[in-house]
């Protein structure tokens, strides 16, 4: 995962780069391999805007891949936190009017929409992303999230500065932006344990939604919502082995496309449904991770590793206890921006932390932004 932060002044006042630089410095666990900064203007004249970015790299980890990532005339800046699996196709329906730089999928995002603009971009590219477009041709910022919402972007107005990142923590080092609980959304936090919807428990912090995104002009904001769910299939199912099949051959392209990267990949592997599909589809060339704890009530172990045999995998156990739950509670909190809604988020932040000594990427059945 990387790290976006940044926010613009409709009034056009200028932006302070160490407002910036600590808005930044909140989030920069989320890309510990590099950092950059820009200040920028949607009218084209002095700045107005100002963009962060912390980079996890994952594929071309040179420094071609360095973001924010702006357009050879220098009118269009993109910050892109995620990972577009029909990359390579888009490149080379591109390479023909586009002179690509790095290897990148940023870069392709970025020729995609010199090209097309937002809307063909959107329709073309498909992965798990939150994007901030700037572009001072046409005068707008785009902040976009995925279809199914899995990389995640908040946002919130104060007075005349809109301001979004990947963490709602890094709202904290803005000078205009006042940390409140909202009263509103307390109950319901307690009863279901998360708000539903744009909002969050912080007041006037919001998320982009999945599947839409907001537009930043100097005269306001405005959000519009890009893709839905189908309202009916897109293929014929004539029997269920036909249903079994084509069920096969798409996770199989899917769980293929997201091993491409220029770094270790591993998976999380619980022995459930899902984790173990993504381990058999993956196949032998990944290294798998499970959490053990030692109460046989609750231990996944046989089943992970009858997965890890199935897909023929080595399995690496983490051991996880009661202490370890209770000393990290704090730290999880601290990273989700909110209370704990899954018990189980503290153990896939202790597996990760275990897994990143050897791998750079984890894949899991979650389709979750751990």
């Amino acid at each position: 995962m990387c790290g976006i932060a940044g926010f613009v002044n409709l009034g056009g006042a200028p932006p302070d780069a160490r407002v910036l630089d600590a808005m930044a410095h909140l989030i920069r666990h989320r890309g510990p391999d590099d950092r950059g900064a820009c200040l920028f203007s949607l009218r084209g004249t002095d700045p107005d805007t100002a963009l962060a970015f912390h980079r996890l790299s994952i594929l071309d980890t040179s420094e071609r891949g360095h973001q924010p990532m702006t357009s050879a005339d220098g009118r269009i800046v993109l910050l892109f936190n995620g990972a577009i699996y029909n990359a390579a196709e888009l490149r080379r329906e591109l390479a023909s009017t586009y002179a690509f730089r790095s290897h990148t999928d940023t870069e392709v995002i970025l020729a995609l929409y010199e090209r097309h603009g937002i809307d063909g971009t959107l329709a073309r590219i498909e992965g798990m992303f939150a994007l901030a477009i700037a572009d001072a041709r046409r005068g707008e910022l785009h902040l976009v999230r995925d279809r199914f919402g899995i990389k995640p972007m908040y946002w919130t107005q104060c007075g005349q500065a809109v301001l979004f990142a990947s963490e709602a923590k890094a709202f904290l080092a803005h000078p205009r932006f006042v940390a409140e609980i909202d009263p509103a959304h307390v109950d319901e936090v307690l009863a279901f344990r998360f708000v539903a919807g744009a909002d969050t428990l912080f007041k006037g912090v919001r998320h982009v939604l999945p599947g839409h995104r907001l537009t930043i002009r100097t005269s306001g904001v405005s959000s519009s919502c890009y893709w839905t769910v189908p309202d009916k299939r897109e293929h014929t199912i004539r029997s269920r082995a036909d249903a079994v099949e084509q069920l096969d051959e798409v996770l199989t392209r899917r769980v293929r496309a997201q091993l491409a990267s220029d770094v270790p990949v591993g998976c999380q592997l619980s022995g459930g449904i899902d984790s173990t599909l993504v381990a058999m589809r993956a196949g032998a060339s990944i290294p798998a991770w499970s959490i053990l704890v030692s109460d046989p009530l609750f231990s996944e172990e046989p089943w992970g590793r009858a997965a890890a045999d199935l897909a023929g995998t080595r399995v690496h156990g983490v051991p996880f206890d009661e202490a370890a739950f209770v000393d990290h509670l704090d730290i999880v909190t601290w990273h989700l921006d909110q209370p704990i809604s899954v018990p189980n988020s503290i153990a896939l932040w202790w597996l990760s932390r275990h897994a990143r000594d050897h791998v750079r990427v984890l894949l899991s059945g979650e389709g979750a932004d751990e």
